[in-house]
């Protein structure tokens, strides 16, 4: 995947199998639609592009792919990190995109640790 196809995918919008997202710092909500895509058709999940399509990127440090990556583990059950690549956004002073995908659902059932906990699994 290159800086085209983000472009591209954000003009078509979100869809069942692709969510948007500002900034990792919406990884939460993140782990919850990759929990959700893992049980489906797969997908992924851009951070750095914005819900109406516009993509900005972020600043992104090795400690920010940690914190994604920890967030899936602690959240998704049984255990399914993501991929995740970054794509540099042009003419930004390398602001990036983070795109965290999973594959259709290759597990039985996954569910997250919140629904472990609140007794509905």
């Amino acid at each position: 995947m290159d800086f085209s196809d983000i472009t591209r995918i954000a003009a078509a919008g979100e869809s069942e199998n692709m969510e948007f997202k500002a900034t990792t710092g919406e990884r939460r909500s993140a782990a919850r639609t990759l929990s959700a895509m893992l049980n489906g058709q797969g997908g992924s999940v851009m951070f750095g592009v914005c819900r109406d399509g516009r993509v900005s990127g972020q600043d992104v440090a090795d400690r920010n792919l940690e914190k994604v990556t920890a967030v899936c583990r602690e959240t998704i059950y049984p255990e399914f990190p993501p991929s995740i690549q970054r794509i540099e956004v042009p003419g930004t002073g390398g602001r990036q995109v983070l795109v965290a995908s999973v594959p259709p659902g290759i597990r039985n059932r996954i569910c997250t640790t919140e629904t472990i906990t609140s007794g509905r699994a």
